[in-house]
């Protein structure tokens, strides 16, 4: 993680999602897991955390990217 305890860069939480959704697809599965708790303990953001559940299905095999 980044500097307070951001798991992506400073300003992650005001990040619109179509920013988002392009920077975590560069992530790997452990790093997802680690924007995904940072996510769930702090805003919380439903449509964050379905795309990040979603990117994790594809990375795990679980599901075919789009």
């Amino acid at each position: 993680m980044t500097d307070e305890g951001n798991p992506l860069e400073p300003g992650y939480d005001h990040l619109p999602i179509g920013i988002l959704e392009y920077r975590l697809r560069r992530l790997d599965a452990a790093r997802l897991r680690e924007v995904r708790d940072y996510e769930a303990r702090h805003a919380a953001r439903e449509p964050v955390l379905s795309l990040i559940d979603t990117r994790l299905a594809a990375l795990e095999g679980d599901v075919i990217p789009a």
